[in-house]
């Protein structure tokens, strides 16, 4: 069976977002761990991945789709959103 968690406005961008980036991994480990082992994940973001366009952003963006991949092998699939 597959599972779709849908995450959204995240706003890659603040300075704090390392911070808010491990304490969503530790929601998301809690969750995911009610899930039955051989689970397929799916996260699917619906808008404002970053708070603007800028590299900084893009790559802090890039490493969190990235951890979730690895950590979850999880497919992600993400809209940029109107930010």
């Amino acid at each position: 069976m597959a599972y779709l968690i849908q995450l959204s406005d995240l706003h890659f961008g603040p300075k704090k977002h390392d911070v808010y980036k491990q304490h969503l991994l530790k929601l998301l480990d809690v969750q995911i761990a009610r899930l039955p082992k051989n689970a397929i994940i799916k996260f699917l973001i619906t808008g404002d991945l970053m708070d603007s366009p800028s590299r900084k952003n893009m790559y802090a963006a890039t490493e969190f789709l990235n951890e979730l991949k690895r950590r979850y092998h999880a497919e992600v699939q993400f809209v940029l959103g109107n930010h």
